[in-house]
């Protein structure tokens, strides 16, 4: 039996995880909970983790239907969700704090655990609601953003750009205004924004880290879950 204490706080680790897919994949397995999302597209990929004790060992992939079902049962009336795994089944029981107990049960799917070694040495901390807002002001301009890194960041800011055809926004962002600041290369990310709407919800420091020509890699952290999101970059 795989009990989750905090309900709520799961919950709310798979409303924000549907930001980048409407289908999860759910892992209970090395003293760790995941929650996984890869857009259709496979441009952005969100690894949500927190660690977890259970002595059975849970790989399956979420329908939209189910996360729907997940989250209107979870409620502050919910207690304890336990998972019991039986005959390819998921057995859900919702604990009420009256007493009553809902269970639900229903397919396990298969499930392909991505596989990602990736963990780049130029990296930066910015406050959430800066960037969000970065991002905000972006969207009126183009579907990507670009990030320009300098080897001299400390000395020229962390300049925010994007572009159309009549159109150009730029955001120079300096370098007080950020904390941890380890560049080593001089680059430029471009990426799709809307994957960052992901931390709309995020408070606090969050952790920017990047090399050229690969991903973006955001770290931050969410309801007791320690998150990766890994986004594309885009070629002009």
């Amino acid at each position: 039996m795989i009990e989750i204490v905090e309900p709520e706080r799961f919950k709310q680790a798979l409303r924000l995880a549907r930001t980048i897919s409407d289908e999860l994949g759910l892992v209970i397995d090395n003293e760790v909970l995941k929650i996984i999302a890869l857009s259709n597209s496979s441009i952005a990929l969100l690894d949500m983790t927190k660690p977890f004790s259970s002595e059975e060992r849970l790989v399956t992939g979420l329908r939209e239907d189910q996360i729907s079902l997940l989250e209107k049962t979870i409620s502050n009336n919910i207690e304890a969700l336990k998972i019991d795994i039986r005959d390819n089944q998921i057995v859900l029981k919702f604990s009420r704090k009256d007493g009553r107990e809902t269970i639900f049960k229903t397919n396990i799917s298969q499930y392909e655990i991505p596989r990602i070694n990736y963990n780049p040495d130029n990296e930066f901390k910015i406050d959430a609601e800066l960037l969000n807002q970065t991002v905000d002001e972006v969207e009126r301009i183009s579907e990507y953003i670009r990030f320009h890194l300098s080897s001299d960041i400390v000395n020229t800011g962390l300049m925010i750009t994007a572009e159309n055809e009549n159109n150009r926004y730029e955001n120079t962002i300096p370098a007080n205004a950020l904390e941890d600041i380890r560049i080593f290369e001089s680059f430029n990310v471009k990426v799709m924004h809307k994957f960052m709407k992901v931390l709309n919800n995020i408070k606090g420091k969050i952790t920017l880290k990047a090399k050229p020509s690969r991903p973006l890699l955001i770290e931050f952290e969410y309801q007791g879950f320690s998150s990766k999101l890994y986004i594309a970059q885009t070629e002009d």
